[in-house]
């Protein structure tokens, strides 16, 4: 075992791992609505895997810190984790955010039209909304398919991603450290 290895490895494998199991929930959530008959429901099946992988997405840090403390002999600081798990976060939202340019621009290039016209279908029939607020969320939403992916939107998009990811796994990699790993005893001469 070595004392001094970084943390760089564990976070991009286990980002790597949940940038993958994050982008298929939502691919499969897409295509899902996309095969569904319009509800007129506000929690569709794209909300909901959005939700899941965000959920699922946070726990990139913790397994990313399980995998370092496994690798080291030495106690870990918690600032360790937290920066682990930043790693993890962004790495996340860059990996999720480049399968997803392949899939929309290589793989199945009418997936991102699909979708916007089964969401759009799904809002026109919430019948408890008035008809100027459909027509507004409709609007939002075509405006928010249309810039999706522009460089702006793209780099927009990554932006949020990897601030969430990234938040969300220095907690999660904190607490990794603090329940997997041994931490170093303050002295007094430290304090």
């Amino acid at each position: 075992m070595n004392t001094q290895q970084s943390y760089i490895n564990a976070a991009a494998y286990s980002g790597l791992a949940f940038a993958l199991i994050i982008w298929l929930i939502t691919t499969v959530g897409g295509y899902a609505t996309i095969g569904q008959e319009p509800t007129g429901s506000l929690f569709g099946l794209t909300t909901i895997a959005a939700a899941v992988s965000c959920l699922v997405g946070a726990f990139a840090g913790l397994f990313g810190a399980r995998m370092y403390a496994k690798e080291v002999d030495s106690p870990v600081k918690l600032g360790t984790g937290a920066m682990l798990g930043l790693v993890s976060g962004f790495v996340i939202a860059f990996v999720s955010m480049m399968l997803s340019i392949i899939w929309h621009f290589i793989i199945d290039t009418s997936f991102t039209d699909n979708l916007m016209e089964a969401t759009i279908a799904n809002i026109e029939m919430m019948d408890m909304l008035p008809v100027e607020a459909r027509e507004d969320m409709i609007d939002g939403i075509y405006t928010q398919f249309q810039h999706q992916y522009t460089l702006g939107g793209i780099l927009s998009s990554l932006g949020l991603s990897a601030l969430i990811y990234g938040a969300l796994n220095a907690i999660t990699g904190t607490l990794g450290i603090k329940f997997f790993a041994e931490q170093p005893t303050e002295s007094l001469d430290d304090v």
